[in-house]
């Protein structure tokens, strides 16, 4: 669970961006898709 409040992530361009990056990148995505829907927003 994340806690309340934003995140930030800066990252280099894409041709420089490792898969992890962008994997951890795209799960705190999903995740605050899924935690703006429980909050009723």
């Amino acid at each position: 669970t994340l806690p309340a409040g934003g995140i930030h992530a800066v990252f280099p361009p894409a041709r420089f961006r490792p898969a992890k990056v962008r994997a951890f990148v795209d799960i705190l995505a999903a995740a605050e898709k899924r935690r703006s829907r429980g909050s009723g927003s």
